[in-house]
């Protein structure tokens, strides 16, 4: 909630990227309104023109309806958005994130390229992350979401969580 305010006293275009780390979206949980329409307005306000908002959202198999709820507002806003979903051993689920922009996203790039860019940069040894991996997280996230034909809405501060 904090966050909302101190984002709202800030010059609009101000930041590059808006990093999300609340606290999951429950009822009667303070963290509701930074997963609105309304918040989701303000942030891409407060983005420049390649802006880009991450959140995390919830656990992807157990809240389809609220994952789905949350990409309809994020997408209700920017102009292109994309979910995926990793295995955290700390929580143990695949849980969900959301990457919007106005402009470029994680899913413009293909595994090719993304393995180029890893190896260009020096990174070798990742355990976890390389071009194959890239374009399955992603991929398997949408089957995810269209096997349990989970329908979102979109969010307000008025109705903050989708219908169970």
């Amino acid at each position: 909630a904090e966050g909302r305010g101190y984002l709202s006293k800030q010059p609009d275009g101000y930041y590059d990227v808006v990093i999300m780390d609340a606290t999951d979206p429950a009822e009667g949980s303070l963290a509701l309104q930074l997963y609105t329409k309304e918040y989701y307005d303000l942030a891409y306000r407060k983005l420049g023109e390649n802006g880009v908002l991450v959140t995390h959202i919830a656990p992807l198999l157990h809240r389809a309806r609220l994952v789905s709820s949350i990409t309809k507002t994020l997408s209700s806003v920017f102009p292109r958005t994309c979910l995926y979903a990793v295995y955290v051993k700390s929580l143990e689920a695949l849980w969900s994130f959301a990457v919007a922009s106005k402009k470029d996203l994680p899913s413009d790039l293909s595994g090719a390229e993304v393995d180029r860019r890893l190896r260009e940069r020096g990174a070798s040894g990742l355990r976890f992350y390389s071009g194959a991996v890239h374009e399955s997280i992603l991929k398997l996230t949408q089957a995810y979401l269209k096997c349990f034909g989970e329908e979102g809405e979109v969010l307000t501060d008025e109705k903050a969580l989708p219908k169970p």
